[in-house]
Parts: structure tokens; sequence; C-alpha cells
């Protein structure tokens, strides 16, 4: 099985060939929709996403959203 095929399976190929168009809520909301069954704990995506708590809020705050909004859209 070819790499691309094994990234693209488990949903990671965006990584290797990010969008530049993909805003950082669309980002978290297929992450969170990955992972349903999970917590969803702030600081937990957050790590996920290799930045603090305090600037995934940034984030997505300058994207006129919050965090729960994102969640409970997703769930």
């Amino acid at each position: 099985m070819g790499l691309y095929q094994q990234l693209a399976e488990r949903g990671a190929l965006h990584w290797l060939f990010p969008s530049s168009s993909t805003s950082f809520r669309q980002k978290l909301s297929h992450y969170l929709s990955l992972t349903l069954g999970g917590e969803h704990k702030l600081d937990d995506v957050a790590e996920h996403f290799a930045m603090s708590r305090a600037t995934l809020i940034r984030k997505l705050k300058q994207e006129g959203t919050a965090y729960r909004e994102v969640l409970v859209e997703v769930r």
C-alpha cells in the first residue's frame, strides 16, 4: 500500500498538502468528527494542533466562532 493511500485512509493527507483556503474552523471540525467518541477537552485539542489553549481560542475568535460552537455543530 502506498504512503499517500495510507495517509488518505487515515484522514491525514491534508497534513502533507495543506490547502490555504481551509479555515482553522474547518480543520478543527474535521478533527473532532474523526474522534467523535472522545471527550474533546480544549487542552487536549490544542495540544493536537501544537498550540496553546489561548492560541486556539484566539484563532477561532479571529474567524468569528468559539470552540464550543464548533463542538456542538460536530456533535
